[in-house]
């Protein structure tokens, strides 16, 4: 058995290059027409996923803050399922992360250990 320390997804990041390809293809895809702009917009799907993972992480932990951190997560999860828009939010605040800094002003000022029990009561 291999013994490997859980992630931390609260503290995921995605690398400076990664702005710039969204950047790139969402450009692209506003620029183009026809084969080159399909092309470019799943381009911006798949480009855009880092983002909306840190944007989930940024939820995470804001929602980790206020005393019932599973209903406010269980309303985000549950907004995406009524307002088809609410994903293209999250993905927004992961993509302003860098220089809004969410997580380091509201998210972390607890500590980021796994979950324990104590937690809960």
């Amino acid at each position: 058995k291999a013994s490997r320390p859980t992630p931390r997804y609260r503290e995921i990041e995605v690398p400076e290059w990664t702005y710039w390809t969204f950047v790139a293809a969402a450009a692209l895809k506003l620029l183009t027409s026809g084969d080159i702009e399909y092309v470019a917009q799943n381009l911006v799907v798949v480009f855009g996923a880092p983002f909306f993972l840190v944007g989930l992480a940024v939820a995470h932990s804001l929602a980790h803050r206020i005393k019932m951190p599973g209903m406010a997560l269980g309303a985000m999860y549950g907004s995406f399922l009524i307002f088809p828009w609410a994903p293209v939010v999250v993905t927004v605040v992961g993509f302003a992360e860098q220089w809004a800094r969410l997580r380091d002003r509201y998210g972390r000022s607890r500590t980021l250990a796994p979950h324990s029990q104590s937690e809960d009561e």
